[in-house]
């Protein structure tokens, strides 16, 4: 299909899960309507037909979009089934992939590429009318129950009921309802082939790594202003400069050094170290990271695939630069929930956004990834939305936080979505030892690790260069109701 078949064809989706959506009835009990069953019949016989029958793609799309007309025309118990399934069954045709026989293919739509990334915001563009945006849905890792015979099923690391509406039923596509406020960057990369072993590498692991950058506890230094709030007046701090920009940038750069040659997939630091240095940028190149990249590729070692910059704090925006392998800028992820000291009674002076921007970034056959900084992961994660809708299996949660343990409670809150989580945080922002550091959780294992654990220098940069924590994520998790042997998936790296 062309570019613009493949926007009908996702405009009629959009139709009729908006349809659906104004029936009250809970996307649960559709299984248990009279006439479920006969009318999947009755919709795979006459799309197929449809299909097999049209001349071309546009003779289908028309006859299609008939068929849609005629179902929203009535509010029924029948034709809330039929378009139920009418999606279910246009959703299992859907491929992604450049073909053309017995599928659907919106390739042209989101041209996949080996080499590098894609970004769309809505496979569809009739979300003001239908109030339904439709974002892809690609393949993931995989998961196997392990059962009491020994062998392997596959299934899926969340229950059905974690997906909001249909979300849960959907192969190919997923769906939020469009509400003004929030604008989703869907951003899709490639992952790789363990080619010296002819070995797909999702069989193996995603390895996520954190750089703590400092251990100083002054490398930050809020300045606090009264500011007027409508009626109220709130003490706010701000960010102007982190302290001490040449360490940050040196130890950034050497922790990125290690990340190529320890070959990590996806590399953070902490939230507020951001220096103009760090986020220097010439066209659609972090011009920092480019350097540092090209030279290891010049030296036989592999860049992350995506890095997650230091958040940089200026003008009342705390935002997160996302670069690509080569240096390329995907984005930035703002945090829209300040964070609130409780011991200097004052509040972060973020600026209030009406429209919330956010980054999904599908890392093909591995993971669907979002970034939630600090605060954000704390008080503003909407479980629902993130997880439930957009169906995001990783998080990378950034902060410069006292805090610790309050991560360290929520790690595992994600686990019945089938999400992980990776947090870090700066030595430098714990004034005393011992120190977490930061964490994770793995879905399907349903296990809490923290970084401090495994810690080879007592949380002091004296004796070091550069420092990288890495965590690695099994691409194929076994899930079992008995104990299974113990994983450890943290390490500490120092040069």
């Amino acid at each position: 299909m062309t570019k613009k078949q493949s926007v009908i064809l996702m405009n009629i989706l959009a139709v009729l899960i908006g349809y659906i959506n104004k029936f009250s009835l809970s996307y649960r009990l559709i299984h248990g309507l009279v006439g479920y069953e006969s009318v999947w019949e009755c919709v795979c016989k006459e799309m197929g037909l449809f299909l097999d029958k049209a001349p071309d793609i546009d003779s289908f799309l028309e006859n299609l979009q008939d068929k849609a007309n005629g179902v929203i025309s009535s509010q029924n118990q029948r034709n809330m089934l039929t378009a139920y399934h009418m999606c279910a069954w246009l959703d299992q045709m859907l491929t992604y992939e450049d073909v053309s026989v017995d599928k659907l293919s919106i390739y042209a739509l989101l041209p996949l590429r080996a080499f590098s990334y894609v970004a769309i915001d809505s496979l569809n563009d009739n979300y003001e009318e239908t109030g339904i945006c439709i974002n892809p849905k690609l393949p993931i890792f995989k998961a196997a129950m392990l059962l009491d015979d020994g062998t392997e099923r596959e299934r899926t690391t969340a229950s059905r009921d974690a997906f909001v509406g249909m979300n849960g039923e959907l192969r190919n596509i997923s769906y939020y309802e469009w509400n003004k406020k929030c604008i989703v960057h869907n951003i899709i990369v490639p992952y790789e082939y363990n080619e010296s072993h002819g070995a797909d590498k999702a069989e193996g692991n995603l390895k996520v790594g954190f750089i703590p950058i400092s251990d100083r506890t002054d490398i930050i230094v809020p300045d606090y202003k009264v500011v007027r709030d409508g009626k109220y007046r709130l003490k706010k701090m701000y960010i102007n400069v982190p302290n001490h920009e040449d360490i940050i940038s040196t130890r950034l750069k050497q922790g990125l050094e290690l990340a190529c040659e320890n070959q990590v997939d996806i590399v953070f630091a902490p939230e507020m170290l951001g220096t103009m240095q760090t986020e220097q940028c010439v066209g659609n190149y972090n011009e920092f990271v480019r350097a540092i990249y090209s030279n290891a590729v010049m030296g036989d070692k592999k860049p992350p695939v995506i890095t997650v910059m230091p958040s940089y704090w200026r003008k009342g925006i705390n935002s997160a630069t996302i670069v690509y392998r080569d240096g390329r800028v995907l984005g930035s992820q703002k945090k829209y929930t300040p964070y609130i000291n409780f011991q200097s009674c004052s509040i972060e002076g973020i600026k209030k956004e009406q429209v919330q921007e956010l980054y999904l970034i599908h890392i093909y056959g591995v993971h669907r990834m979002i970034i939630s900084i600090c605060a954000e992961f704390l008080d503003g994660f909407d479980n629902e939305f993130i997880c439930g809708q957009l169906g995001a299996t990783l998080v990378i949660v950034p902060s410069f936080s006292h805090g610790e343990r309050d991560f360290v409670s929520k790690l595992g809150v994600l686990f019945p979505y089938g999400t992980s989580v990776v947090w870090g945080d700066c030595c430098g922002a714990v004034a005393h030892p011992p120190k977490i550091i930061g964490g994770c959780s793995l879905v399907g294992l349903n296990e809490v690790h923290k970084m401090g654990n495994n810690c080879k220098c007592e949380f002091s940069c004296g004796c070091s260069k550069g420092c990288l924590f890495t965590v690695e994520l099994p691409l194929k998790v076994i899930c079992s109701k008995a104990a299974l042997p113990p994983y450890q998936p943290v390490q500490h790296i120092m040069s």
